[in-house]
């Protein structure tokens, strides 16, 4: 708000409710790249098309704006990284220890400076989804397993520049030892071209189509209702996967619901965004800033007020209206 008469570029967006959130993401993502105000600096001063440079110009100077305002008020987790790598090598009890790096298929700049100061005094183990026989090959981006291959190399490669070593310790299903079952045999052949059509029933695996993803998770509902009453499975007995669990959650709770269907979602979930979290962090911010339209509403909108939250969004909708962006 402070600076919308002095952007060149963002200038229209930044009346829009959403743009704030934006900007935090935008410099999330600047941070994660270990990209500072100084460095956005530096590019504004080459010989850039218009565009470009009204971006960059922008984007320097809500990042600045940010960096002055909050930086020693509080820490995010990206400047929680950016602290860990310049202060990390210098706490004593590290020294000698163990490190188990395990749910990574990839490294941003700031996590490999991280890495890189760790492997200089310790010792690391690296847990990747990935076959034996795959990693000291030549892989390309269309291999399946062309990301955890890559994870393996890049850890390997930062371990090396500081005369370390890390254990990569691949992670796969054991071979299968007498007859071979179709889901056996599906799961060693999938990714096979050459591999041999399977000869025999297979009456374990079956292929559906869906016109929606709700149509998906209500087969899957009837089907697991089926297993229950036919075949007298149990509901701990059946699990349901999927490549993007996000992109199902919605309809699963929905479904499953409706269906009686007992469930838990194997799914992590971000600290920040628990209720009771956003509320004491907003309410610090409130406190500490002079009490701040955003943190203020965010405060308020986590619904753990004794407030109904029609009687929120009227205050939000009036402090619009009126422009009030903080305390009297």
């Amino acid at each position: 708000e402070e600076n919308k008469s002095s952007l060149r570029l963002f200038g229209r967006a930044a009346r829009g409710p959403m743009f704030a959130g934006k900007v935090v993401e935008l410099v999330s993502e600047l941070k994660r790249y270990r990209i500072t105000p100084e460095a956005l600096s530096v590019a504004l001063s080459l010989n850039l098309p218009a565009a470009l440079s009204n971006k960059l110009h922008d984007l320097h100077l809500l990042y600045s704006a940010l960096t002055e305002k909050y930086g020693q008020v509080s820490l995010d987790s990206d400047d929680r990284l950016a602290w860990l790598a310049d202060h990390v090598s210098s706490f004593a009890p590290l020294r000698g220890a163990r490190l188990y790096i395990d749910g990574f298929t990839s490294f941003t700049p700031q996590e490999a400076s991280v890495l890189r100061h760790l492997f200089r005094f310790m010792q690391a183990s690296l847990a990747l989804t990935l076959h034996p026989s795959l990693l000291d090959a030549s892989l390309d981006q269309s291999h399946p397993f062309f990301s955890p291959w890559e994870t393996a190399r890049q850890c390997r490669q930062l371990a090396l520049r500081q005369g370390a070593q890390v254990t990569v310790q691949p992670l796969y299903p054991p071979e299968v030892q007498g007859d071979v079952t179709p889901l056996a045999y599906l799961e060693a052949n999938y990714f096979d071209i050459t591999a041999k059509p399977w000869e025999g029933a297979a009456p374990e695996i079956s292929f559906t189509a869906a016109e929606t993803r709700r149509a998906e998770v209500e087969f899957v509902a009837r089907e697991i209702i089926a297993l229950c009453r036919e075949q007298k499975l149990r509901y701990r007995d059946i699990s349901v996967a999927a490549r993007d669990l996000s992109l199902y959650e919605p309809l699963l709770t929905e479904v499953f619901s409706v269906y009686d269907i007992p469930f838990f979602l194997d799914q992590k979930r971000a600290v920040p965004h628990h209720p009771l979290f956003d509320l004491l962090t907003s309410a610090l911010e409130a406190a500490l800033l002079g009490f701040p339209y955003e943190p203020t509403l965010r405060c308020l909108k986590t619904d753990l007020w004794p407030l109904a939250r029609d009687v929120v969004d009227r205050l939000d909708n009036f402090a619009l209206a009126i422009g009030a962006r903080g305390a009297c």
